[in-house]
């Protein structure tokens, strides 16, 4: 969960610092259980299509770790590591 509100303000606050409002609002709503992927989907759309291609990464990282983060760290604490 620290990692999504990191993800998510660090974001929004480099787009509103590049001026990016509008991808730093539509990043706010990554919050939203209802259109959180949906958000941070058209966020990396929109940060790709500006040319910020490093932080275009995050958001969608969010989105995969939360996919997959938990069936890794089930797996690893399984094996012992």
């Amino acid at each position: 969960m620290l990692l999504l509100i990191l993800v998510i303000l660090g974001t929004s606050i480099f787009c509103f610092a590049n001026d990016l409002s509008g991808a730093g609002v539509v990043c706010l709503f990554g919050f939203s259980r209802a259109i959180g992927w949906l958000a941070l989907g058209v966020t990396s759309i929109l940060l790709l299509l500006s040319g910020h291609l490093i932080i275009a990464v995050f958001p969608v990282g969010i989105i995969l770790w939360n996919v997959f983060g938990p069936a890794i760290m089930r797996r690893n604490s399984r094996d012992g590591y």
